[in-house]
C-alpha cells in the first residue's frame, strides 16, 4: 500500500488590510509554489484583529505570524508548534524573519544626503518599539556621518489628547524650527501623509524647503499625497519569502532555532516629495541632474562641462565644494549605483550589466564595483538577490532607462 503524502497545514496571522502584509503573504505563496505544496489558511484582518484563536480550531503543522500583542505571541510560542514571527520583539522573540532596519537607516539618509540637504530629522508621533528602532538607527547612522537629526517628540499631555487641532500645531511649531532646506524620514506613509497636511497648513512648500520620504511604498498612499511621496520599499515580499524558508526548514528538521533573519530594504522610490537639490549654485545643480541622466550613456567629466558651458577646472571646484565629490566621482557613484540595481532586481548576464550601467568593459566594471563596494558583482548578487532564482520574474529589458 502506498504511504499517502502529508500536505503541511500552514496558519498565517498576518493582517491583510495594508499593502505590508498583503505582500507578505504573496512572498509566502510564492515560496509555497516552488516548494510545497503547502495547504495554507488564514482569515482576512486588520493589524489589532489579529488573534491566535484560530489554533484551536485547525489542526496545522506550522505558523507564520506577524502578532503585535505580547500575551498573544507568548500564547503562541507555548503551543509548541513550529512558527516564525515577523514582528516580534527581538529581545523577547528568538525566531524571526524582519527588516534589517540599520540598511533602511542607510538607505534613507543616503539619498536625502545626495539631494543636498544637510539639515535632517525624524517624525513620528507614535512610540511602538519597532519605531524606535527605526528612529534610533537613522540618528545613529547620521551621527556617524557627522550630521545631527531632529527627531519629533510630542510631550506626553499630547500624546493622550484626542484633539487633533492640537496635535497638528505642535507639529507645526516643530516644523517651523528646521533650518531649511530639510529632509525628514517619516516612519511609515501614513505618517508622511500627517507631515505633508502639517506643511500645507503652514505654507511650508514641499519639496522646495522640506523634502519628506515615507517608509513602506504604499503605492495607494503615496499616489494620494500631495506631492507624490517618495518612500523606501522594504521589499516585504522578500520577507515573506525568507520567513517561508525558515519555517520549512525548522518543519523539516524538528528543531526550533534561534535564528533571526534581517531582509534588506528593496529601494526608494523616488517621487516628488524628495523631487529637490538642495544646493544654491544653479550650475551645479544642472551639472548633477546631466549626470544623473546621462552617466550609464558614456557621459565624462569634459562632456559635462562642455554642457554647462563651463571651464572644467572651475566646475569642478565648485561642484566639489557643493556635493563633496568630485564630478568623476560622482558619475561612478551612479553607474554603480545603476548596477546594484541591476544585479539585485535582474538575472542579466554581468556583461550585460556592466554595459547597461556604462562600462566600457567588463574587467573594468569588475574592479570599479569591487573597489567602490568590497565585494564582487557576483558576490553582491548573490547577497542582495530580491527575487529568489527560479521564479521567473525579473525587471524587464528597459528598466534601467
Amino acid at each position: 500500500m502506498k504511504r499517502k503524502l502529508q500536505v503541511p497545514r500552514i496558519l498565517l496571522l498576518i493582517e491583510t488590510s495594508r499593502i505590508y502584509g498583503r505582500q507578505l503573504v504573496e512572498g509566502i505563496g510564492r515560496y509555497a509554489r516552488e516548494h510545497g505544496p503547502w495547504s495554507i489558511h488564514f482569515e482576512e484582518r486588520g493589524v489589532h484583529e489579529l488573534s491566535v484563536r484560530a489554533l484551536s480550531k485547525l489542526r496545522v503543522d506550522g505558523v507564520i505570524s506577524r502578532i503585535r500583542d505580547p500575551a498573544a505571541a507568548r500564547k503562541l510560542q507555548a503551543t509548541g508548534l513550529p512558527f516564525v514571527e515577523l514582528h516580534g520583539n527581538p529581545k523577547t522573540c528568538k525566531t524571526h524573519v524582519t527588516v534589517d532596519e540599520d540598511a533602511v537607516a542607510r538607505m534613507a539618509a543616503e539619498h536625502l544626503l545626495d539631494r543636498g540637504l544637510k539639515n535632517l530629522g525624524f517624525f513620528s508621533r507614535r512610540n511602538e518599539w519597532w519605531l524606535q528602532i527605526r528612529r534610533n538607527a537613522f540618528i545613529e547612522h547620521l551621527r556617524r556621518l557627522g550630521y545631527p537629526c531632529s527627531a519629533y517628540a510630542a510631550s506626553a499631555h499630547l500624546r493622550k489628547t484626542d484633539d487633533e487641532s492640537i496635535k497638528q500645531l505642535d507639529l507645526i511649531k516643530w516644523l517651523h524650527s528646521l533650518p531649511k532646506p530639510a529632509g525628514i524620514l517619516c516612519a511609515t506613509d501614513m505618517e508622511a501623509l500627517t507631515l505633508l497636511e502639517a506643511c500645507r497648513q503652514a505654507a511650508i512648500p514641499i519639496p522646495d524647503q522640506i523634502a519628506v520620504l515615507g517608509v513602506d511604498n504604499d503605492s495607494v498612499i503615496c499616489s494620494v499625497a500631495w506631492p507624490r511621496l517618495s518612500s523606501v520599499d522594504l521589499d516585504a515580499q522578500r520577507v515573506g519569502y525568507e520567513s517561508a524558508a525558515l519555517l520549512g526548514r525548522i518543519m523539516a528538521s524538528g528543531t526550533k532555532p534561534n535564528t533571526t533573519i534581517l531582509v534588506p530594504p528593496k529601494e526608494v522610490v523616488v517621487r516628488e516629495s524628495t523631487d529637490v537639490l538642495a544646493i544654491a549654485d544653479a550650475q551645479v545643480v544642472q551639472a548633477a541632474r546631466l549626470i544623473r541622466q546621462f552617466a550609464c550613456k558614456g557621459i565624462d567629466v569634459s562632456h559635462v562641462a562642455d554642457h554647462i558651458l563651463m571651464c572644467r577646472r572651475t566646475l569642478e571646484r565648485r561642484f566639489k565644494a557643493c556635493v563633496g565629490r568630485t564630478l568623476k566621482e560622482e558619475i561612478l557613484r551612479v553607474k554603480i549605483g545603476q548596477a546594484k540595481m541591476l544585479l539585485a532586481q535582474s538575472d542579466y548576464p554581468l556583461k550585460r550589466i556592466s554595459d547597461m550601467s556604462g562600462f566600457k568593459s567588463l574587467h573594468y566594471f569588475a574592479r570599479a564595483f569591487h573597489r567602490e563596494t568590497g565585494s564582487t558583482p557576483g558576490r553582491f548578487r548573490n547577497k542582495n538577490r530580491r527575487m529568489p532564482a527560479g521564479t521567473g520574474e525579473h525587471i524587464s529589458n528597459n528598466a534601467s532607462t
